[in-house]
């Protein structure tokens, strides 16, 4: 029952480690944000919250997907007052939003989260791997 609860917890922790170095999940002024709590549909709605925008990040795609029809290679992540906004950018849209962006004088950051890997290999060490296992004589 321990080794499960132990499984539990780290299981947990790894998971919100995740959504914190993604920009799923932030701190800001003792609030919790969530990305893209309040929907914007199109980028049109996306520009007109940008003048709200008081920091801005930006980091590449973790992975690469061979389907789909859009090229989207980066998330743009930007904080406004009340909400954090985690959105998909192709190389066109991040040009749109860092010349709105510079326009209004907020500044954009490059980052850099660790790899979708590395968490996937904690998750495996964590379920497969048995933790303190007390050998009996």
């Amino acid at each position: 029952m321990k080794k499960l609860l132990v499984k539990i917890f780290f299981f947990v922790v790894i998971t919100c480690t995740l959504l914190f170095d993604y920009r799923m999940i932030q701190f800001k002024e003792n609030r919790i944000l969530l990305a893209n709590f309040d929907r914007k549909v199109t980028w049109n709605e996306v520009y007109d919250v940008l003048g709200d925008a008081s920091s801005a990040e930006v980091y590449r795609k973790p992975y690469k997907m061979s389907r789909g029809s859009k090229d989207y290679e980066y998330y743009v992540v930007f904080y406004t007052n009340s909400n954090l906004y985690n959105i998909k950018a192709s190389e066109l849209d991040l040009d749109r939003v860092e010349n709105i962006l510079r326009v209004e004088q907020v500044e954009m950051v490059e980052v850099s989260p660790v790899s979708l890997g590395f968490y996937g290999l904690l998750y495996v060490m964590v379920i497969v791997f048995p933790i303190m296992r007390k050998i009996e004589n």
